[in-house]
């Protein structure tokens, strides 16, 4: 409109000028190759404004022209939603699992689209279906090219990719360049917790937990589980590697409440037993014992040793006095007098177990104490009620009458 204006107003002036004139007239005159031409100056002012804008407009028009046959214009437009339409069309076979077809349909739409972001992180997805990995690198490339500030995005795709694929060396080392500049990306943090778990990289997995912890990206509970496995792996590393100053260190990084749970005393304190650490494993289930209270933990307790062997059963019938109907305390208390040489309570703890939970296992252990002690057909007996109990024997079929012979 404003441009409409100026023009009309530019033709006033004109058409003023030229009246003018006509009072004042005055001449121009061109020469040029001998001959020479010779016009009212006012015809050659509108003669050159008139040039002007003929040719101004066919300029115009002609730009015009040109852009609805190129670009954003009519037929840009046509091929632009042909690419739209071959994207939908590709993103429908890759949910419908048709691999093939959909990266092919997808690749070429990317083509066609000033934004093949998604196109090419689609296709990367249908080429990894299809266990082509080279070419799935090849379109995440082309994703990280197309668009500059989607690098997280690809490289999170490409992280997860590889996992998937199982190249967790590889998605161990792009989430890692990931996390150097996005320390407190959620998501790269729980897919990095997931990598080192399944690589047991115990260290990383414990040094990621004040991130994820910090961030939020599991509950609570699940990290306390997160944790519970890496200090696991780390604990049977050590045992396995028999270095009792590792397995230390690391129960010593924990903080002291989480020192006296029941589930991580009794973690360590298997360790112990495997380092060969009995007396140490003593004196830690023995102190967790008298702070809280766990029948897992009491059972370990008959595979220790204490720095005065009897003191070990003190200690155990102190806790019985608090607990007469712990069937794992009366086991493990039967089990330390037994080492003791202490048969005839040995004996006694056996059959209260017994008597409050009969089990195959332990009629096993009591009947090996009663044939020792020349007891055999107590221990016969116990050996019976084990089997029977072990098969499930209870059953009410007929059995044939004993034969009596008779003498002739």
């Amino acid at each position: 409109m404003i441009k409409l204006l100026f023009y009309i107003l530019l033709l006033a002036v004109a058409i003023t000028a030229g009246v003018l004139s006509a009072d004042a007239p005055g001449y121009l005159m061109l020469v040029m190759a001998g001959k020479s031409i010779q016009m009212p100056i006012w015809l050659a002012v509108c003669g050159s404004l008139s040039i002007f804008f003929l040719l101004y407009f066919t300029v115009r028009i002609s730009s015009r022209l040109i852009g609805a046959l190129s670009g954003d214009g009519l037929f840009g437009k046509v091929k632009s939603r042909s690419a739209r339409k071959k994207t939908a069309r590709g993103l429908v076979l890759l949910t419908e699992g048709n691999w093939a077809k959909s990266e092919k349909m997808l690749t070429a739409a990317a083509e066609k689209t000033s934004k093949p972001l998604l196109n090419y992180l689609a296709a990367a997805k249908a080429a990894q279906e299809q266990n082509a990995s080279d070419r799935r690198d090849e379109y995440l490339k082309k994703a990280f090219e197309s668009e500059s500030g989607a690098k997280v995005a690809v490289m999170v795709t490409k992280a997860q990719m590889q996992y998937d694929a199982g190249q967790l060396e590889q998605s161990l080392a792009t989430l890692q360049e990931l996390r150097t500049s996005h320390p407190k990306h959620g998501h790269v943090l729980k897919l990095l917790m997931k990598v080192a778990d399944s690589l047991q990289d115990w260290e990383l997995l414990m040094s990621l937990l004040p991130d994820l912890r910090k961030q939020k990206v599991v509950s609570a509970d699940d990290l306390l589980i997160v944790e519970q496995h890496a200090l696991t792996g780390l604990l049977e590393q050590a045992g396995e590697q028999k270095n009792a100053e590792q397995a230390l260190k690391i129960w010593k990084k924990l903080p002291s409440a989480r020192r006296q749970e029941n589930k991580l005393v009794r973690l360590y304190a298997e360790t112990l037993l495997q380092l060969g650490k009995l007396q140490d494993a003593e004196q830690l289930i023995r102190q967790s014992l008298n702070h809280s209270w766990s029948d897992r933990l009491v059972a370990l307790y008959s595979r220790t040793e204490a720095k005065k062997p009897k003191e070990q059963v003190k200690h155990a019938e102190a806790w019985l006095k608090k607990r007469p109907d712990s069937h794992a305390l009366l086991l493990t208390l039967a089990r330390i007098c037994q080492k003791e040489k202490l048969w005839g309570k040995a004996r006694n703890y056996y059959e209260s177990c017994i008597s409050l939970s009969p089990d195959s296992a332990i009629y096993a252990d009591l009947s090996r104490l009663l044939e020792a002690l020349g007891e055999q057909k107590a221990a016969d007996e116990c050996a019976h009620k084990g089997l029977k109990l072990m098969a499930g024997s209870d059953s009410n079929l007929p059995l044939p009458e004993q034969q009596v012979a008779v003498a002739s």
